[in-house]
C-alpha cells in the first residue's frame, strides 16, 4: 500500500518533473497569477514532496538534475527559523533498482537535452530579473541558442535585454577602436611635423653657415684692397704735409 501511495504521489518521469518545475516557475513569477504566501508555500511544498518521491525511479544524470531542482525549491521556502544543526536540504528517495530498459531514441534524448537547457535558461532569466545583475545576460553562442528556443516570457525578455547589452558593448568597442585610430593618426602627424620642422631647422642652419662662409670669403678678398687704399691715402697725406707732391 505504501508503494502505491508513493507511486501516485510522484512524477511519471524526469521530463514530467522538469515540465512541472517550469510551469511552477511561470506561475510564481511576479507577473503570474496573484496568490498569498500560504498558497505559494503550499504549491512549492506539494512539488517538493512529489519530486522527492520521484527519486525512486531516477538514476544517473537525471537523478542529479532532479536533486538540483529539489534543492532550488527547498531553498525558496526555507526560513531562518527552520535552519538548525540538524537541518539539511531534502533528498530524493533511494533508487528502487535498475530496470532493464533500452536506450531511448535520439529524438527523445535531444528533447531531454533541450528541456534541461530550457530549464537552465528559465532559472537564469529569473535570477537576472530578481537581481538586475548584468552578469546573467547572455552573449555569443548562448544568446543565439536562447533566441532559437524561447519557451518562456522571462527568457524572451532576457534575450531582448542581452541583445541590447551586447549591441551596446559592440558600439563601445567600435568607438574605442575609432578613438585609438584617431589618436594614432594624430601622433603620426605630430611626428611627421616634428621631423619636417627639424629638417627645416637643419637646412636653415646650413644656409646660415654657407652665408657666413661667403661673407668671410668676401672679407678676405676685400681686406688687402682696403689695406692698400688706406696705405696710399696715408702716403699722399704725409707727402702733402711735407710739401712734396707725389706727382
Amino acid at each position: 500500500m505504501a508503494e502505491t501511495t508513493s507511486a501516485s504521489a510522484r512524477f511519471p518521469s524526469f521530463p514530467d518533473l522538469q515540465r512541472e518545475h517550469t510551469e511552477l516557475m511561470r506561475r510564481l513569477r511576479p507577473s503570474g497569477e496573484p496568490m498569498d504566501e500560504s498558497q505559494r508555500r503550499s504549491l512549492i511544498g506539494d512539488f517538493i514532496e512529489r519530486a522527492k518521491n520521484t527519486g525512486a525511479i531516477l538514476d544517473g544524470d537525471e537523478r542529479q538534475a532532479a536533486q538540483s531542482i529539489l534543492d532550488y525549491w527547498s531553498a525558496e521556502i526555507v526560513s531562518a527559523s527552520d535552519i538548525d544543526d540538524k537541518w539539511d536540504l531534502p533528498k530524493l528517495l533511494p533508487f528502487e533498482g535498475r530496470a532493464e530498459r533500452s536506450e531511448p531514441p535520439a529524438d527523445v534524448i535531444q528533447k531531454r537535452v533541450q528541456a534541461r537547457r530550457d530549464l537552465e535558461l528559465a532559472a537564469a532569466a529569473r535570477l537576472w530579473k530578481s537581481s538586475d545583475n548584468d552578469g546573467y545576460l547572455l552573449a555569443g553562442r548562448a544568446l543565439e541558442e536562447a533566441a532559437a528556443h524561447q519557451t518562456d516570457p522571462d527568457v524572451a525578455e532576457l534575450v531582448r535585454a542581452s541583445r541590447v547589452y551586447v549591441d551596446g558593448k559592440e558600439r563601445e568597442r567600435r568607438l574605442k577602436r575609432r578613438w585609438f585610430a584617431a589618436v594614432m593618426s594624430l601622433a603620426l602627424i605630430a611626428l611627421v611635423l616634428a621631423a619636417c620642422a627639424q629638417h627645416e631647422a637643419e637646412n636653415a642652419r646650413k644656409s646660415e653657415q654657407s652665408a657666413l662662409r661667403a661673407v668671410g670669403g668676401l672679407l678676405k678678398a676685400v681686406y688687402p684692397l682696403a689695406r692698400m687704399k688706406c696705405s696710399m691715402s696715408f702716403w699722399i697725406k704725409t707727402s702733402v704735409e711735407r710739401g712734396h707732391w707725389p706727382w
